[in-house]
């Protein structure tokens, strides 16, 4: 009976005590996920932006209680692995580089050789140098954080 105001009053007792508390426990349990959700979703999207940059250093720091793990050591793994593949290229590069180092140096030793056949080996000698030290640059960009695992997310 809405004509009774003891009624009314008691209605509206009850409903701001069960409707408050049940609001503000929904609210602080939606913030604590989004939380545990989206810091590490944060941490990952900025590992993601450094590694598109070049830098290959940066690891993702796992927070306890933080939800999505899989998902960052998955993102961390792979950041490991480029860094070990790019590592490894550019240990080829520095062979190759060195190699062709040694083809010059016996070009230059090469008497036998006429002066357009010298000109045409090391001109193929400087292409292969000049796209080596491109390489080389790429490399060196990734690198420029320290050794490896030197970068971290917070």
């Amino acid at each position: 009976d809405w004509q009774r105001l003891d009624q009314v009053a008691a209605f509206f007792k009850i409903l701001l005590l069960t409707i408050v508390p049940l609001v503000a426990v929904n609210f602080a349990i939606g913030t604590w996920l989004t939380h545990k959700i989206a810091g590490p979703l944060a941490r990952m999207r900025l590992a993601m932006s450094e590694i598109a940059r070049g830098n290959l250093e940066i690891e993702i720091s796992e927070r306890r209680g933080d939800l999505l793990h899989s998902y960052v050591r998955e993102t961390s793994r792979m950041a490991e692995t480029l860094r070990r593949l790019i590592y490894r290229d550019h240990a080829h590069a520095a062979e190759a580089d060195a190699l062709l180092t040694q083809c010059r140096e016996r070009l230059a030793e090469r008497k036998s050789l006429s002066e357009a056949e010298r000109r045409e080996l090391s001109a193929l000698i400087d292409g292969a140098k000049s796209r080596l030290s491109i390489i080389n640059a790429h490399f060196m960009k990734g690198r420029q954080a320290g050794a490896p695992g030197g970068g971290a997310a917070s």
